[in-house]
């Protein structure tokens, strides 16, 4: 009967070990998959027989799935990177790669995901340029909101994003740079026509929601708040888009 059911099965236990000959030599990690499935179901119809008459298709069999397993392992480890990279890339996960001065790029181009990469990475807030200028990462952050204002779009809204960001994160919002502006004073000299244009006023309008201002405002602000302060606290404002932007009286128009 042994001898029966070797000849029934001659053939599939050879194909068995074709394919998963094949498998191995070409690389093809789910056709040996496959094949060492059969494999296993031919094995079985032949559990009685005798050990040699076995062995071949065994020993193929537990190298393919011991193969199969290393080969699992190498992928699941492959997507965990994967899924931790773009973490990263999304600014779910902090960015140990990232230098400061990527950091400071990142926070002039508003690209929020990697500011929010860096930030949970705990980049330093507080450091100044090297230059003489003595800017912050919110004078870089700042820079271009009125180019990004008129642009509207993902752009305005990233700008944005990355400014609240910083400012969740505890980042003063009014550092003075070498010639005493604050972020929101550099971004409008750094800025031409386009100050006067209903999207910046509106765009400012959301910063001073942030705590932004001219260095005028953010002493009011900080007078304001101060207990001897003859103002009330009720009484603290920024200005709105109509409002003037240094006390001078500027109307949009004018900036």
């Amino acid at each position: 009967a042994k001898a029966a059911l070797l000849e029934e099965t001659a053939a599939e236990r050879m194909a068995a070990e074709v394919a998963m000959r094949e498998a191995f030599g070409g690389g093809d990690a789910e056709a040996l998959r496959a094949a060492a499935v059969k494999a296993r179901e031919v094995l079985a119809k032949i559990a009685h027989c005798s050990a040699k008459d076995k062995a071949t298709l065994i020993r193929l069999v537990e190298t393919a799935e011991a193969r199969l397993e290393q080969h699992d392992e190498r992928e699941a480890a492959r997507a965990a990177k994967r899924r931790h990279d773009e973490k990263i890339r999304q600014g779910k996960a902090p960015d140990w790669k990232m230098t400061p001065k990527q950091f400071w790029k990142f926070a002039e181009e508003g690209n929020v995901e990697k500011v929010n990469g860096g930030l949970k990475a705990m980049q330093p807030l507080s450091t100044r340029s090297t230059d003489g200028k003595r800017l912050t990462i919110m004078h870089m952050a700042c820079r271009r909101i009125c180019e990004d204002a008129v642009a509207g779009g993902e752009a305005a809204l990233n700008r944005v994003a990355t400014i609240q960001a910083l400012v969740k994160a505890r980042a003063n919002p009014n550092p003075l740079d070498s010639l005493d502006r604050t972020p929101l004073e550099f971004a409008l000299a750094e800025s031409g026509a386009e100050v006067a244009s209903e999207a910046v006023v509106a765009m400012l309008d959301r910063l001073r929601e942030m705590g932004l201002g001219t260095a005028t405002e953010a002493a009011a602000s900080i007078r304001a708040s101060e207990p001897s302060s003859p103002m009330s606290p009720g009484g603290r404002s920024f200005g709105s888009g109509a409002a003037s932007l240094g006390g001078g009286g500027r109307s949009p128009g004018g900036w």
